[in-house]
Order: structure tokens, then sequence, then C-alpha cells
């Protein structure tokens, strides 16, 4: 042996004709030692005993026998999932439930529902790890994989789609921060000739761990961290949102996706608008009617959609002023010296709404997501 210190197998002598051999010493396995040569092992093969030493071997499920009563084939491996199962093919796991045979059982006293949109099945009972599958059915759950779909963390999202390093969950209404979102939405729209909006969906938004460690460290050194609206497009090719069932994209050009998976960027400031009022920069409002002004639609059926986030945006001492130009800034510079942000205030012959300008990328992250018509 190359490591004098590792044992493969034990032998133990034994002349009895009766002698019943013990199990192998691998956790969860219930099978009789190998015996031979007159000798017992410790385990009951090799690659057991490869396997609790340490040693990196794949199982295979050769060794192991169905464990429907009378059939001596071996288990089924599944090779894709690297997992040995406890019969042979499924019609044997069904008749050795159905027969009370097999003991780790079942989803009869489960109450939750599988994770496939749509289906209201109860859970399946996963028999490796003594708990509920997330779905009815290995079928459901490569459906769900297929559609980009992730188990709901909470019975108050719907469904969470995966992005490509974020994630994204439909709040059901249910949710204890959904009237929260839905009012604050409504009661600082203001813009009256906007007309009156519908809110269609919310999304929670899951960052990626980099952007908000990012937002984290900023926001801890100014300080001021506030929530306002973002208003953005929907891209035409994109139906995130708009279609309950699709996931984001990954397209380049489409704000929302974009935003989700790496932050705001200020390279892209004034993409969707050529006026900037307070120099490029990242524009949030507390008024919801502001921020559809930078919300183009998307119109589906008799409908236009449009979207906005709910973000957090980490202000530290703001600049604030009444004026519309930034000719006051020409000496100051944007944000002036000794401030990380700009605030413009409504006046009387200046602002309608306010504006808050923030200059640094991990200043805002998005949190929310308001999918709504007019």
């Amino acid at each position: 042996l190359k490591n004098p210190r590792i044992f493969v197998l034990m032998l133990v002598p034994h002349s009895s004709q009766g002698y019943r051999p013990s199990k192998c010493r691998l956790p969860g396995c219930n099978l009789p030692c190998n015996i031979r040569d007159g000798f017992e092992h410790d385990y009951c093969s090799r690659s057991h005993a490869s396997q609790d030493l340490g040693y990196n071997v794949r199982p295979h499920g050769s060794c192991h026998k169905c464990s429907l009563r009378g059939c001596e084939k071996t288990v089924y491996f599944d090779v894709g999932a690297n997992r040995v199962h406890d019969f042979c093919s499924r019609s044997h796991a069904e008749l050795a439930i159905s027969l009370g045979e097999w003991p780790i059982r079942s989803s009869a006293n489960l109450t939750q529902v599988c994770a496939l949109p749509g289906c209201n099945v109860t859970v399946a009972w996963d028999p490796h790890s003594n708990s509920p599958f997330y779905y009815c059915k290995r079928e459901h759950a490569l459906r769900a994989r297929e559609k980009r779909l992730e188990p709901p963390s909470s019975e108050h999202f719907d469904r969470v789609f995966a992005g490509q390093n974020f994630k994204i969950a439909l709040m059901k209404k249910s949710h204890s921060k959904y009237e929260g979102l839905k009012n604050q939405f409504h009661s600082s729209w203001k813009k009256e000739s906007s007309g009156t909006p519908v809110v269609q969906r919310i999304y929670q938004i899951t960052n990626p761990q980099e952007v908000y460690g990012e937002f984290l460290r900023y926001s801890k050194k100014v300080g001021n961290v506030v929530r306002r609206f973002h208003g953005t497009s929907l891209h035409g090719d994109c139906r995130l949102g708009v279609h309950l069932d699709k996931a984001p994209c990954n397209q380049s050009s489409c704000a929302i996706c974009n935003i989700c998976k790496v932050g705001f960027d200020m390279a892209l400031s004034g993409a969707n608008t050529s006026f900037s009022r307070y120099g490029p920069g990242l524009y949030f409002s507390a008024t919801s009617g502001k921020s559809n002004d930078y919300a183009k639609p998307v119109n589906i059926g008799n409908k236009n959609f449009r979207a906005m986030f709910v973000c957090k945006v980490a202000a530290g001492d703001s600049f604030v002023t009444t004026k519309t130009d930034t000719s006051e800034f020409d000496h100051l510079g944007l944000p002036p010296r000794g401030y990380s942000s700009v605030v413009g205030q409504p006046a009387p012959g200046g602002l309608n709404y306010d504006e808050l300008v923030v200059y640094q990328n991990s200043a805002a992250i998005p949190c929310y997501l308001i999918i709504y018509s007019i």
C-alpha cells in the first residue's frame, strides 16, 4: 500500500457451518459482509470498502439486490445522477410500496404539493434523504429544469426562475411584502396625466453575490440607504414578467435581465433617454409616476406592459437643488465635491417631481421588479 495507514479490508476467521455473517460496515448498507476462502471481510464488496475508507470511487449498484422480496436482480444505477436506487426498476419500487414491503414510504401524509407550477399532486418521498422531494415525479423535476425553474423557498412564492447568476421569484399576494409594495407603487404615482397603473405581477430579486457584496461595502461607506423606483424598458424579445412561464433571457440588449445579472451600469447611463438633467448618472425617484417616464412599454394583446424596479440606493450625503439645469455644477462637478449624490427637489417653475442621482455602479441594487400596465 502507498499509504500504510489505510487498510482496505479486515479479515476475521470463521469455521461454523451455520455462521451468520455480520453486516457491511459502510453506513446505510445492510448487506452481509463478503465471505471468501473461509474468512469474513468487513465489507460486502471491494467498492464499499474503498468508499468507506475515503477513496474516490463511483457507486455502481452491482453489489446490491433489488429490495422487492424474491427479486434477485441488481438495483438500477442512474449514471447521470450518479445514484444507486433501491430497486431494479420503477415497477418493482411501486409494487414493493403497494405491498407494504418498503418501510420508507410515502407521500400519503404529506401536504406539500409538486413545485412544478400547475401541478397540485403531493410531492414524492425521497428514501435516500428520508425527506420529501420537491416534485411529484422525476418527469416534473426534469420539466422544471428545462424551464429554468427552481423550487420556491417559501409557500408565498408562486415560482422561482434561475438566471445566469441570479434568481427572480414571483410573489403571491399572500407574501407579507406584496401589499406594501403594491400600495407604495400606487400611492407614490402622483402623475395623473400618465394614466392609472394596474399592477400585474411583483417579483423578488436575489442579486448575484458579487453585486450584493459591492453594494454592501459602498452603502456601509456612505450610508443613507433609501428605497427608490427606477423605470426601464422591456425588451421586445424577452417575455420575463409578461408571460408567467418565461424565464430570464440572455440577450445583452435586455435592460431588465442585465440589471438583474450585473447590476446598474454607468456606461449605459442615458441609453433610454436623451435627457439627463444632472449629468451622466443613475436616476431614481420616490415618485413611481416619474420613473414611469423611462419605462418603455411592450404591447401584448390589448395591454401595454411596463417594468419598474424597486431599488435600494445608497445616497450618502446628497447635494439638494431645485434648479433644472447643471449650470451651477460647472464649478462644483458632478456630484459636487464632498457629496455622493444629487437630489432634485420639486419647486414652482422648476421640477415637478423629485429625482435622486448617484454616480457609482455599486450605489444601487434592484430588489423587486413590478410589472404593470396602464
